[in-house]
């Protein structure tokens, strides 16, 4: 399914300064929609946890697509603004469209950050490296960002990695939330902003 230049559905020229609430509003809105038409599918599911369930989400259907991409980056900057955060980032595979798109937009915006990526191991070749792009240096405020949170495991493993690494978490931010518990235990390190939860993408609009 290839992009249809006539579906965007909010102007691209939102990308500077901070967005009024009816702007807001009117971005999130259309991300729902992305979501619930790219990402949400309903069957049997095994998640990564083990776990079945009957209602799953692809965030990388709505992370990789283009308009997708954009609003994304775009709710996840205006969350981040007034917070004292140098780069963003989060655990191999979900984070990585959702920090190239940060990347891109943060450096539109005239306020550009870095980002990064967290192995589940070190690489065993070349650099080495567990903590991909930044780079990271000690005493750094980062955010972490992920598209879709479950038990938050994924999530605590890169806090884990990126406080090992002398940098301080301020803030986690996800695309979706499945409210399976992560909120209690990831909010035990900083603050935690999902911009959706599965119930409101299975709700009917």
């Amino acid at each position: 399914m290839t992009a249809d230049p006539k579906e965007v559905g909010v102007p691209v020229d939102w990308i500077r300064g901070s967005l009024p609430a009816e702007q807001y509003q009117t971005a999130r809105k259309r991300l729902l929609t992305i979501l619930r038409r790219r990402s949400y599918v309903e069957g049997e599911f095994v998640l990564s946890s083990g776990a079945r369930t009957t209602r799953y989400v692809d965030g990388k259907m709505t992370t990789h697509h283009p308009e997708g991409a954009f609003l994304s980056a775009l709710l996840f900057l205006e969350a981040l603004r007034g917070d004292p955060v140098r780069a963003a980032g989060g655990p191999v595979l979900g984070s990585v469209p959702l920090a190239g798109a940060v990347a891109c937009l943060s450096y539109l915006q005239g306020r550009p950050m870095l980002t990064f990526s967290v192995r589940k191991e070190a690489k065993g070749h070349g650099t080495e490296k567990e903590i991909e792009g930044g780079p990271l240096e000690p005493g750094m405020e980062v955010a972490l960002i992920e598209d879709v949170v479950t038990t938050g495991s994924a999530l605590l493993w890169a806090v884990e990695k990126v406080t090992a690494s002398g940098c301080r978490p301020v803030k986690i931010l996800a695309l979706v939330d499945r409210e399976a518990g992560a909120k209690e235990k990831l909010e035990q390190h900083c603050p935690y902003r999902p911009l959706f939860l599965l119930s409101e993408l299975s709700e009917i609009s």
